[in-house]
């Protein structure tokens, strides 16, 4: 068996295999659905596999730089765009972050469903994300280019879109059932 530890950079943030846990995210989190929402996006990471397909986008890039460089040093044919690796790195970013809050929208979602599917109510999910927003509301339209999430705001109205909610709800429904099913049969055998 592997252990995978927790650890602190020092700077009000701790890194766990399920992402990593700032002192602000942590103000704002009040209840245990609330601390669900949050880690059952980051299991949605891994359910939708996308640390796997960060993998695979990082090593095409490096890559794509690898080449640069070669070129740069005379040994490929040097385009003149690329002769500083430098240069291709920021168009990069902009180029990657939509795919990556692609997947942080894909993340909520399939974590909004698990959090409900564990019993917690799912309207709590776009509650979190508003809730979260309130530190990065000041970014300007120029920088959103380089953001690799969308806004809290973004986040909670696509988690909130009536055929969203109603699955999610659902499936919450459902849980709250068969705990009301099993709460009445324990209490039953204890009579």
């Amino acid at each position: 068996m592997t252990r995978r530890k927790q650890n602190s950079n020092g700077g009000g943030e701790i890194n766990s295999p399920l992402g990593i846990w700032r002192d602000s995210t942590g103000r704002h989190l009040k209840s245990d659905a609330e601390i669900a929402a949050v880690i059952s996006h980051e299991v949605g990471h891994l359910v939708a596999r996308h640390p796997a397909e960060s993998f695979t986008k990082a090593v095409l890039l490096a890559i794509g730089v690898i080449i640069i460089v070669l070129g740069s040093l005379g040994i490929l044919p040097p385009a003149k765009f690329f002769l500083n690796p430098s240069r291709i790195l920021p168009p990069a970013e902009i180029f990657l972050n939509p795919s990556r809050r692609r997947r942080e929208k894909e993340a909520d979602y399939i974590g909004q469903l698990l959090m409900a599917s564990a019993g917690y109510d799912p309207r709590e999910c776009p509650k979190v994300y508003e809730k979260l927003d309130q530190d990065h509301s000041s970014h300007s339209k120029y920088s959103a280019l380089f953001l690799t999430h969308p806004s809290g705001r973004e986040r909670s109205q696509a988690l909130s879109e009536p055929q969203v909610m109603t699955e999610a709800m659902t499936r919450f429904s459902k849980v709250m059932e068969r705990q009301r099913g099993l709460n009445s049969e324990t209490g039953m055998l204890h009579n």
